[in-house]
């Protein structure tokens, strides 16, 4: 599978509107768009091949993982504060 292929994939499973494993990520349309058209000239140049010193090729997908990080994070803290909470809450009715 060529990495073209790889990135069309995690636009279609997580980053299009409606899609079973959507991220929840502010303007995804937008980002969409404009991951699209970063593929088309990344690899219109290279003719599908890969340039490991071409930074932007490497880093495509950046921005989205680190909003997913943060997400999970933040709701890892959550978890742990329900968690917390509702041990305390058994403990004053048992």
């Amino acid at each position: 599978m060529t990495r073209k292929k790889i990135a069309m994939y995690i636009i279609e499973t997580f980053l299009t509107l409606g899609a079973p494993l959507e991220i929840n990520i502010s303007l995804l349309e937008q980002r969409r768009e404009a991951l699209l058209k970063q593929i088309d000239v990344m690899f219109s140049k290279s003719n599908n091949s890969v340039d490991f010193n071409d930074i932007s090729q490497v880093e495509l997908f950046h921005d989205i993982e680190i909003h997913c990080v943060n997400d999970l994070t933040d709701l890892m803290g959550r978890l742990k504060d329900a968690k917390e909470f509702i041990q305390e809450k058994e403990g004053i009715f048992a």
